[in-house]
């Protein structure tokens, strides 16, 4: 049966994941605001590389999250100390490691219901299996949590590419 011979209720039944609404529209915060956490540290790296106009638009384009991260804190730390992308750069790491690796376990983990509002995520990794329960409010607070560092980040772009100065 090819896609446009099912009804608008075959295909509601084909996609039910037995997940509340709630719970599908806070991982979809999750994953847009990722997304944005991911592309404003890219702007973040491209304004410490310098250079050319588009030098670090072609050195970090494409380059995954956690090399990103690797590649902004080794530049960072070429800045004085006490200097205020350094310092940022230092102090968000940590959570952004933490929020993205929530957001890997919501976005790619199998989720099963589990009870009212809650339900299990199983991430299957090279290094083991890990079950975690989410409530509707915890996936809204790693929503929230990515917004608030895609936020900071890109204080922080136009600092580093110097837009602003850190006092503005």
């Amino acid at each position: 049966m090819s896609h446009e011979e099912y009804t608008a209720e075959d295909l509601a039944q084909l996609r039910d994941t037995d997940l509340g609404d709630q719970q599908l529209i806070a991982m979809g915060e999750v994953a847009v605001w990722a997304a944005r956490v991911e592309r404003t540290l890219a702007l973040v790296v491209a304004s410490l590389i310098g250079g050319a106009p588009d030098a670090g638009a072609l050195v970090t384009n494409g380059l995954p999250f956690n090399r990103l991260l690797e590649l902004g804190s080794q530049l960072a730390t070429r800045r004085p100390e006490g200097d205020t992308v350094r310092k940022n750069i230092e102090r968000l790491g940590a959570p952004m490691r933490l929020a993205m690796e929530s957001r890997n376990h919501l976005l790619h983990g199998e989720w099963v219901p589990w009870s009212e509002g809650i339900a299990k995520a199983t991430l299957t990794r090279t290094r083991g299996t890990k079950e975690r329960e989410f409530s509707v409010r915890a996936v809204e607070d790693v929503a929230n949590d990515l917004a608030n560092l895609a936020n900071e980040l890109f204080w922080l772009h136009l600092v580093a590419s110097g837009e602003i100065h850190a006092g503005d």
